[in-house]
C-alpha cells in the first residue's frame, strides 16, 4: 500500500511540474514575441525615414496582434528627429494565478 501512495504521489508532482513547465514556457513565448514585434516595428520605422503612414500601418498592425501600442514622435511637423514606442502586453502564468501587464519601450532616431 505504501509504494502505491508513493506512486501516485511521485505521479501528481511529475504532473505539476509539467504543467508549470509549460505555463512558464507559454509566458516566455509570449514574451518574446512581443520584443521581437517591438523589435520589427523599430527596423520598420527607422527604414522608412519615419514617415508617418508608416508608424500608422505599426500602430494598427500591433492591434491587430493583441498589443497596444501608443507612438509618440518628436520634431515638427516636416522632419521627424525621433519616435518613442510604448507597448503593453498580457504576461499569464495560469497554474500560479499571474496575469501581469507588461511594458516595452523603444526609441528609433
Amino acid at each position: 500500500m505504501d509504494t502505491v501512495i508513493k506512486g501516485f504521489l511521485g505521479v501528481f508532482i511529475f504532473a505539476m511540474i509539467v504543467y508549470l513547465s509549460a505555463g512558464l514556457i507559454s509566458a516566455e513565448m509570449d514574451t518574446h514575441a512581443a520584443r521581437s514585434y517591438m523589435d520589427s516595428a523599430k527596423k520598420e520605422i527607422a527604414e522608412s525615414n519615419m514617415s508617418p503612414t508608416v508608424i500608422t500601418a505599426v500602430q494598427e498592425q500591433a492591434a491587430r496582434n493583441g498589443y497596444q501600442m501608443q507612438i509618440t514622435t518628436y520634431g515638427d511637423v516636416l522632419e521627424t528627429d525621433g519616435v518613442e514606442l510604448k507597448m503593453t502586453y498580457h504576461y499569464k502564468i495560469p497554474i500560479l494565478g499571474v496575469d501581469q501587464t507588461h511594458m516595452e519601450r523603444g526609441y528609433v532616431n
